[in-house]
């Protein structure tokens, strides 16, 4: 009876065994085996658009003239690009903000759009066109600055002016406050190094480009260490620009000593706009 009782146990003993076994290393790997398949990596979606890309096979890049209109009209700004490249490195120390400013009013709008007209957007394809003739006359355009679309009726009529030619040159946009920001503007360029001896293109709002112009002068005296400074326009006075209603044309120009230039696009729309300044005339900037 007493070894009947002992094989009995025996048996429990190593029935337990074979079971602990089977659990481990059966249940458990089918286990991990499970979790592994659902890791899998899979493409997911039809695609959206069909049409292939014609390559080069030499290069391994789309061919210039074979892949749409728009892929075409970036390459053709190629010459452009080449000659208005600079070096974007980040000047270690802020040795006085730009070397040149350069501002522009937004191309022509209809008052009750929030973006461009036709004629704003023709005028707008033609802004890399000014950068070139800038180029030539030996500066190159090294950032462009835009202020944020207006609240709360989402005009984006300034960007857009300057986003092409962006684009198109391969020239970084920065966007700083709303248009009356003008302060904030002007703080950036002379704190923020990427800006230091670069010359920067501001596309700008025309109610408010008398502010931003003082803003510009009052900060940049004071970076570029010019404690004699005093603002002299073409008059040979020191009253401030007045931008007109009309005028799509204008560009000013401030030098590295904050010399005032006023240039001419003489860009041509089927808006009759003009080229037209007032000195001495205050201007009310309007809140973005």
């Amino acid at each position: 009876m007493k070894h009947n009782i002992v094989y009995l146990v025996i048996f429990i003993l190593l029935f337990l065994l074979l079971f602990t076994f089977y659990v481990y290393y059966i249940v458990l790997n089918k286990t991990k085996t499970k979790t592994k398949t659902k890791t899998k990596t899979m493409s997911f979606g039809k695609p959206l658009y069909k049409k292939g890309v014609k390559c080069n096979s030499h290069t391994n890049t789309p061919m210039e003239d074979n892949n749409g209109d728009i892929f075409k009209l970036y390459n053709d700004y190629a010459d452009i690009r080449e000659q208005n490249i600079t070096t974007l490195d980040v000047p270690s120390t802020n040795n006085g903000g730009p070397k040149n400013i350069f501002i522009i009013r937004h191309a022509e709008k209809v008052n009750d759009l929030y973006s461009l007209d036709n004629n704003g957007i023709y005028r707008s394809t033609k802004i890399p066109k000014i950068i070139e003739q800038i180029n030539n006359k030996g500066f190159s355009v090294d950032f462009i600055i835009a202020p944020n679309p207006n609240l709360p009726d989402n005009h984006i009529h300034i960007q857009q002016t300057a986003m092409l030619t962006s684009w198109l040159l391969n020239i970084p946009l920065f966007i700083f406050g709303g248009q009356s920001d003008v302060s904030l503007v002007a703080s950036n360029l002379y704190t923020i190094p990427n800006f230091s001896g670069k010359n920067v293109l501001i596309c700008w709002e025309h109610t408010c480009i008398q502010s931003l112009l003082k803003n510009i002068l009052s900060k940049g005296k004071t970076a570029k260490k010019l404690d004699h400074y005093l603002f002299k326009n073409p008059l040979g006075n020191s009253d401030l620009p007045y931008w007109d209603k009309n005028n799509f044309n204008s560009i000013y120009h401030l030098d590295n000593t904050l010399k005032f230039h006023v240039w001419n696009e003489g860009i041509k729309t089927c808006y009759p706009s003009n080229n037209k300044i007032t000195f001495g005339r205050n201007q009310t900037c309007e809140p973005s």
